[in-house]
């Protein structure tokens, strides 16, 4: 599959590949809308090539979370070294690989990417757990792949996202809030997901994971290329894999 993302400015561009992406005023960058019917091939492409988009997925796993407040202990322990590593390669070294035909566009979207995962997927996994326990039968949750995806959608890159977290108070959704910790404003963005009846559907979805595709192609809760634009995130970075443990993982 193509990735659709759009190559940001070398210069520390925050703008992500986002097509037409929200920001916290509401405000849009005007574009060429993609559409429904393009949304559906892309899922259908996604789905025939990825086994795991085909069978219902268990939605109990925990992820080792003692509690429902705080994130994998496992998931800590993990993405720190590697958000330390990806974290002391500087922008001009980026920008000198690139220019030297070294080091591909393609290739620092991806590892834009991984320094972002780095950085916000045990918060967002977190709240994934936090949203089964507290939807009213448990059996489905608001998932990890759409908080991370619309994260990404929000926030600047991850090589300068810790400065804008600190800034902020947390603040990755750019709600106007601040919060204690990253966990707490994935858990509030959750939250608020799976009280907006906008979302509802999605929710009933995700367990089938060609149904949740389908379900947020057309979710209401954002607008046309806002909810494409998580979408292409999700099916170009495969962030379903994030909902997650593959089995002999450690929980």
């Amino acid at each position: 599959m193509q990735a659709q993302r759009k190559a940001k400015s070398r210069h520390g561009s925050q703008r992500r590949h986002s097509s037409h992406a929200r920001i916290s005023s509401g405000a849009t960058v005007e574009c060429l809308p993609e559409t429904a019917a393009k949304a559906a091939e892309r899922i259908a492409e996604y789905v025939a090539s990825h086994a795991m988009a085909r069978d219902e997925r268990d939605l109990d796993e925990d992820f080792g979370c003692e509690s429902a407040s705080a994130e994998s202990d496992e998931d800590i322990i993990l993405t720190r070294p590697l958000r330390s590593a990806l974290s002391s390669i500087d922008n001009s070294l980026m920008t000198s690989l690139w220019q030297r035909g070294l080091l591909p566009s393609g290739v620092e979207h991806y590892f834009d990417m991984a320094i972002f995962l780095s950085i916000t997927a045990p918060a967002a996994r977190a709240a994934q757990v936090t949203s089964r326990l507290c939807l009213a039968d448990g059996s489905s949750c608001v998932l990890a792949s759409t908080l991370l995806a619309d994260a990404f959608m929000i926030a600047p890159p991850g090589r300068v996202l810790l400065d804008e977290l600190n800034e902020t108070g947390n603040d990755i959704f750019r709600s106007g809030r601040t919060y204690d910790t990253l966990c707490d404003a994935f858990k509030a963005r959750a939250r608020q997901l799976a009280e907006d009846p906008r979302f509802f559907p999605v929710i009933e979805a995700a367990r089938n994971p060609k149904q949740y595709l389908e379900s947020l192609a057309v979710c209401e809760f954002w607008d046309e290329m806002g909810r494409f634009d998580r979408l292409n995130a999700i099916l170009i970075y495969d962030l379903m894999e994030c909902d997650f443990i593959r089995p002999g993982g450690v929980a």
